[in-house]
């Protein structure tokens, strides 16, 4: 991961967002600090601790019949079990004022990879979450999309380039992610700061309100042909306790809702004038470039921590 340059951008962009030290800003598989301090004594008490303590349900797509499956699992029934807890988690990074560049080098990348974000709204299934998905798919969605008609079609700096709305039951963020050419680097950025500024204020067009409303429509109808695609339905359901008939209720909406009512909530969702934006690159040769945009900028390491070093004013131009 610390040798790819999209690994060390999507840590240093939840850093970004979240703080450095939030628990959610870590990679899944830790960090090397984090690593070499877990001791095998560290990993039974953990398991001791939750499992199967916290067990929350028991999730099977098969074609057994209920009664023969329900028999298999009599002894997954009969376990004791107890509601996990936790304090709720908050963002650490405080409230983000304006826009602000952090730099990570990677010295020697031919391209350069761009994480463009601030956070947002958790999820929620039938709320402004979802419908801010649906905004979000003529913006950076889909193939046909604004960013990478401009990014990657008309300007030819990326070979893809994707928006998306992403959220947790507490914690949410809206985010762009690219990998762009390293000459094309501050070009990009200046781009993609310009398509969110233009999408906020104006929102989506009437062709391309028609376009997602028919191209998710059949999307979705797709996506629960497979045993393994089931179970993630039901893993949903289970992890945020919603009716059995959200995704109907989830496709009326989508029949019902109006263009309006989509840029309504991509105006408020989308915030373009506070952003966090996350670069890793070859410094010596982007950094001109990325000064010359004039925005306030941090020096991050590797594992996402601030550089010691010169203060924030002195790195901006």
């Amino acid at each position: 991961m610390r040798k790819s340059p999209q690994g060390l951008a999507d840590r240093a962009f939840r850093a970004a967002l979240l703080g450095a030290h939030h628990p959610l800003s870590y990679p899944q598989g830790g960090l090397p600090g984090t690593v070499a301090a877990l001791e095998l004594e560290d990993v039974k008490a953990h398991y001791g601790s939750h499992l199967p303590r916290h067990l929350a349900g028991v999730l099977v797509s098969t074609d057994l019949q209920a009664d023969a499956l329900l028999a298999e699992l009599q002894d997954l029934a009969a376990l004791p079990v107890e509601a996990g807890e936790r304090p709720p988690l908050a963002a650490d990074g405080g409230t983000p004022s304006g826009r602000q560049l952090y730099l990570v080098d990677k010295a020697g990348a031919a391209q350069s990879s761009l994480r463009i974000g601030h956070p947002a709204i958790p999820y929620d299934a039938l709320g402004d979450f979802y419908q801010a998905g649906l905004a979000n798919f003529p913006l950076g969605g889909v193939f046909n999309s604004r960013l990478n008609l401009k990014l990657r079609e008309a300007r030819g700096y990326t070979y893809g380039v994707r928006s998306a709305f992403t959220g947790g039951p507490e914690l949410g963020s809206f985010g762009v992610s690219s990998e762009v050419n390293r000459d094309a680097t501050a070009a990009a950025v200046s781009e993609t700061l310009q398509v969110l500024e233009a999408y906020a204020a104006e929102g989506m067009s009437e062709p391309e309100f028609d376009f997602l409303r028919n191209a998710i429509g059949q999307r979705d109808a797709l996506r629960y042909e497979t045993p393994f695609n089931k179970l993630e339905l039901l893993t949903d359901i289970l992890q945020y306790d919603l009716p059995l008939d959200y995704r109907n209720r989830q496709n009326q909406l989508l029949r019902t809702v109006d263009r309006e009512s989509l840029n309504a909530v991509i105006a408020r969702q989308l915030r373009p004038d506070t952003l966090s934006i996350v670069v890793v690159g070859d410094l010596a040769s982007i950094r001109p470039g990325l000064e010359a945009l004039g925005l306030p900028i941090r020096l991050l390491d590797e594992d996402g921590f601030e550089r010691p070093g010169k203060a924030d004013s002195e790195d901006s131009p």
